[in-house]
């Protein structure tokens, strides 16, 4: 309703369509006043749809299409923008039906009709761009244009499952809502056709079946039901967190590195301050924090967790190289300081500890065979820059990337570069040049 003229609809199971429509909010159907009550004492009006159909008034319109689908109506609604009711059903043949109302007297309804192979589950209507949006047993989402309803428009991918509910913002007509059957909750920007943000909802307290429900509220909140009723708030980033009590950012500084340890399936971020915080995954809750840099202002630079997961490795601007057990805090060991440079990158492999930086090569680090001491090697120098990233290809192959664009792909075997990459000096593949020999720690 617009507090003038008012639409009413529903379909049944057997694929017909009812829909009443009032011109007059005041004084016409939809005014529970002036319609007659069964007794005084209650408080509800019961009002008879056979006699609303039947009968010829001046103060509403009624229409029943029967048969409009072969199957039961999964959803239907009204469509002010385009003067029609939509409705859908989860069979190839007529999945989409668009019923346009007649604007004076009425008239036979024209329903121009989508046919989609395995139907249509939930939809929805996007004003701005003027789309429906669909989605069904498979987990596509469908962008069509009403006017001309042959194939879609665009599809969205993401889902995994069944896609059961379509909700477009009534405040924000650039945000899309879809839930799908796994509890799949994601949010799109329907200008770029991208996917905001995704999250599970069996995360929240709404127990094992599926979001039989949901409703998208002009104040940005999501209400979500099985069994259960399920509340979300949302913001807008612009907006800051202030409205919802949440913060929004986990350190007081910029991040250094985040990491996952499968093991203990717990995310372990730092900052450049030092300042190492662990988080439970399934609940975000912060289980352990803790400093690396000591009493020293020096940032940390690099982070890395050893081929066991079990412990993390740092690295400061200054060289210093440690080893933490990060569930309690405690500085394990602390490596040889080969050089006064930052550290950019750690990788421990095949049991031998590869770090790199402003040193702008790879020292190779491992225990001796017989002591419990660290023995060092300095690798040839390829890069003539600062070295700022390094990561590892199948236990074999180290990768690093330095501030003149140079990329290395390095063979640990050979102690070696084997390819480089410079796209300033050529597409294709170019041979390493060596700058310094290899020297001992």
């Amino acid at each position: 309703s617009d507090y003038h003229r008012g639409v009413f609809c529903y379909g049944d199971t057997k694929g017909n369509i009812f829909i009443f429509i009032s011109d007059n909010m005041a004084n016409g159907l939809f005014n529970p006043r002036i319609l007659p009550r069964t007794s005084k004492w209650d408080h509800w009006i019961a009002v008879s749809m056979q006699k609303l159909l039947n009968e010829k008034s001046t103060s509403h319109k009624s229409y029943r299409l029967k048969a409009v689908h072969p199957n039961w109506c999964q959803q239907i609604k009204f469509i002010p923008q385009l003067n029609l009711v939509a409705s859908c059903s989860a069979t190839e043949k007529s999945s989409l039906v668009l019923s346009v109302l007649p604007s004076k007297t009425p008239d036979n309804l024209k329903s121009p009709v989508l046919n989609l192979r395995r139907g249509i589950l939930c939809f929805d209507y996007f004003p701005d761009k003027n789309f429906l949006v669909t989605g069904g047993y498979d987990p596509l989402i469908r962008l069509w244009n009403p006017l001309f309803s042959t194939k879609p428009v665009w599809l969205m991918k993401g889902h995994q499952t069944s896609v059961t509910h379509i909700l477009v913002s009534n405040t924000n007509y650039s945000i899309l809502i879809s839930i799908s059957k796994d509890k799949n909750i994601r949010v799109w920007d329907m200008q770029d056709y991208v996917c905001l943000q995704s999250f599970c909802g069996k995360l929240f307290a709404l127990g094992n079946c599926p979001i039989t429900s949901a409703y998208f509220h002009k104040d940005d909140t999501l209400v979500c039901s099985t069994y259960s009723i399920g509340i979300l708030n949302g913001y807008l980033e612009s907006q800051g967190p202030e409205k919802t009590g949440e913060k929004t950012t986990t350190h007081r500084s910029p991040l250094c590195a985040v990491l996952y340890s499968k093991t203990f399936k717990q995310v372990v971020s730092g900052s450049l301050k030092g300042m190492v915080s662990v988080w439970e995954v399934m609940t975000g809750r912060n289980m352990m924090e803790f400093s690396v840099v000591n009493a020293r202002h020096v940032e940390l630079t690099a982070m890395a967790l050893d081929e066991s997961e079990r412990c993390l490795l740092t690295g400061l601007r200054d060289g210093t190289i440690k080893m933490w057990n990060y569930n309690n805090g405690e500085c394990l060991r602390t490596f040889p300081k080969t050089d006064q440079l930052e550290i950019s990158g750690i990788i421990h492999m095949s049991q031998v500890f590869y770090v790199t930086g402003w040193s702008k090569r790879i020292t190779f680090m491992r225990f001796h065979k017989t002591r419990p001491v660290l023995v060092c090697h300095h690798w040839q120098t390829f890069h003539t820059e600062d070295v700022l990233s390094m990561a590892r290809y199948q236990n074999q192959f180290l990768g690093t990337s330095s501030y003149n664009g140079d990329i290395l792909f390095w063979n640990v075997n050979w102690f070696k570069p084997i390819l480089k990459f410079n796209a300033a000096e050529s597409p294709l593949p170019l041979p390493p040049k060596k700058v310094w020999s290899t020297g001992v720690c």
